[in-house]
């Protein structure tokens, strides 16, 4: 999931096939409008707002959904609100940057992970072109130590175009957690 925030009361938030498992939202069922998913929707806008700290303390007269499915299986929403004050920025902390190191070996990715394991969010690990790929969701504040580690161990790219290339080409290691995975087994 990722979100921006457009306008002083609008935010983009789009969200991944996986994501939309995770918070029972069915692509059919925001085409028909169907009443599950409106409250699919809603327990996913109050989990976004506890998350996030947009909207927070904010008692908003309405609120205005547009969802647009994507053919990958995900969607972007548009949530808007009327009768609001101004929305705070988002929570830098809570913003997260994602990040791919390539190595030459396994050993390599395994010991990078055990030095960054407390400052990475997410983790995958892909093998491409007989290169192993840590694809790594880490926190602003962690970035630069996260790019420190990855520089010694291997090259490092932010490239969306890179990253989407090893997770739709690449041979996919460990889809979740990989870095406390590869810390603690290797």
């Amino acid at each position: 999931m990722h979100y921006d925030t457009l306008s002083k009361n609008t935010v983009k938030i789009t969200l991944t096939c996986k994501d939309m498992r995770e918070n029972s939202i069915r692509a059919e069922g925001l085409r028909t409008r169907s009443a599950d998913s409106k409250r699919s929707l809603i327990g996913f806008l109050k989990k976004f707002q506890a998350e996030s700290s947009l909207f927070a303390d904010r008692s908003a007269e309405r609120l205005f959904l547009e969802a647009f499915p994507s053919e990958d299986g995900g969607c972007v929403l548009y949530v808007s609100t009327l009768g609001c004050d101004v929305l705070p920025p988002p929570d830098t902390e809570r913003r997260q940057s994602v990040l791919m190191c390539s190595t030459d070996t396994l050993s390599d990715a395994a010991e990078l992970c055990r030095c960054i394991r407390r400052s990475v969010r997410g983790s995958a690990l892909y093998r491409l072109d007989g290169r192993y790929c840590l694809i790594l969701k880490v926190r602003p504040a962690a970035a630069d130590t996260v790019s420190r580690y990855a520089a010694e161990f291997g090259a490092l790219s932010d490239d969306p175009v890179d990253i989407a290339s090893v997770t739709e080409h690449g041979t996919v290691i460990c889809e979740t957690d990989a870095v406390r995975i590869m810390s603690e087994k290797l």
